[in-house]
């Protein structure tokens, strides 16, 4: 669960949800078993969005990753926090698997062969997973309709099953709990019935309400928040999936039309 990259390993409490502060929590632990006959579906919980937005501020120091990374200015920033958890709701597991298989599948230690499905982001020391998902404020113009977005500074992103999410869903069934660094290998994926969440107190996981090249005034707005979101590829992108539309996607889902929550707010 992302909580635990925030705190920083809260003893105790943490141990009871991960076994130990490690990008792989699955040693030792009893767990669930792969579920691949079907296909996974992933939907956005409107409801969580809808009970975590806060404007706050946050304090960005020099040298951090969030300055370095995420090309946020150091200093105070007036920021829009929100919670998301994107829950596979099909009838079998999204696998990602190992990062490193993506990134050097033929184990020669050079990354040119990559499958441009991850990145590596040397502040955490660890692989982000491209394109799973996009963050968006849009504001509300005179008659309705919406104006250009304004995007999150998160990214990237490392799949796992951090909370069970269907009703009956055993809190032990977990499979995938494992990001995967430079010299660790990783097993990234949602098990069926659970869901990957990324809490608000996150570094990134927010707008920057004040950045000058965007700016937010007061007023209405919607955040929309799209999972698997359909994108085209560049030259150092892979396109794993297509959809019915010829967009790329990096995983198949049995459903790609109930990928998308918005949630209307106002800005003071």
């Amino acid at each position: 669960m992302r909580l635990f990259r925030f705190i920083q390993c809260a003893p105790l409490l943490l141990a009871t949800i991960l076994s130990a502060c490690s990008s792989d929590s699955s040693t030792g632990s009893d767990h669930g078993i792969p579920d691949l006959d079907g296909l996974a579906n992933f939907v956005v919980d409107s409801a969580r969005l809808a009970s975590s937005w806060t404007i706050g501020s946050d304090q960005v120091e020099a040298g951090s990753c969030t300055s370095i990374e995420y090309g946020i200015t150091p200093g105070f920033h007036r920021v829009l926090r929100f919670s998301v958890s994107t829950p596979n709701v099909g009838d079998a597991d999204a696998v990602v698997g190992d990062p490193l298989a993506h990134i050097d599948p033929n184990h020669d230690g050079n990354f040119d062969d990559s499958d441009g499905l991850f990145e590596y982001a040397p502040c955490h020391n660890h692989f982000h997973y491209k394109h799973y998902a996009t963050y968006e404020l849009l504001p509300v113009l005179e008659g309705g309709a919406l104006g250009a977005p304004i995007f999150a500074r998160k990214r990237g992103f490392c799949l796992d099953d951090s909370e069970p999410f269907l009703p009956g869903v055993d809190p032990k069934s977990w499979v995938y709990r494992a990001c995967g660094t430079l010299t660790q290998h990783g097993d990234q994926g949602v098990h069926a019935g659970w869901t990957d969440v990324y809490v608000r107190t996150l570094p990134g996981q927010y707008f920057v309400l004040d950045d000058p090249a965007q700016p937010t005034p007061p007023g209405d707005y919607v955040i929309r928040i799209t999972v698997n979101p359909p994108y085209l590829p560049d030259s150092t992108d892979a396109c794993p999936v297509r959809d019915e539309q010829n967009f790329c996607r990096v995983l198949r889902e049995s459903n790609y039309a109930d990928n998308v929550a918005t949630l209307h707010i106002t800005l003071p």
